[in-house]
């Protein structure tokens, strides 16, 4: 997740780490629905949720359903949407949204070499010796 204010200046940024997801869009899912859960708890009303999966951005603003795990983390989104009164979802394309796409590289990273304590911290937080 992203946070900006205007279109280059990045406030906050974050990454989650999800193991276990069956595929890429299910994946997007997750870390869109635990953004939009963030917005809500922090009380943060964002105006536009950009994501560079077309798929799920598809999918969030038609009427789409079936009786996939998806199409329930789709639901969730929706009513998240809902909840945050002024917000719309839009697609961009990820050469666009490189800082989150870079978020989402560092996550698999520290997923990849869980062994590693020092890759749970980020690399600017790190001294060097």
């Amino acid at each position: 997740m992203v946070l900006k204010k205007g279109h280059t200046q990045v406030i906050s940024s974050a990454s989650i780490q999800k193991s276990g997801a069956p595929s890429p869009i299910f994946v997007e899912a997750q870390a869109l629905l635990k953004g939009l859960t963030w917005c809500q708890n922090s009380h943060f009303q964002p105006l536009l949720v950009l994501s560079d999966c077309l798929q799920l951005t598809n999918r969030i603003n038609s009427k789409w359903q079936d009786n996939s795990a998806l199409s329930s983390l789709v639901l969730m989104i929706r009513q998240s949407l809902c909840n945050l009164l002024t917000v719309s979802l839009k697609h961009t394309p990820r050469n666009e949204n490189a800082e989150a796409h870079k978020c989402a590289k560092e996550a698999l990273n520290i997923q990849n070499n869980i062994t590693n304590p020092n890759r749970l911290i980020p690399s600017s937080l790190l001294s060097e010796s």
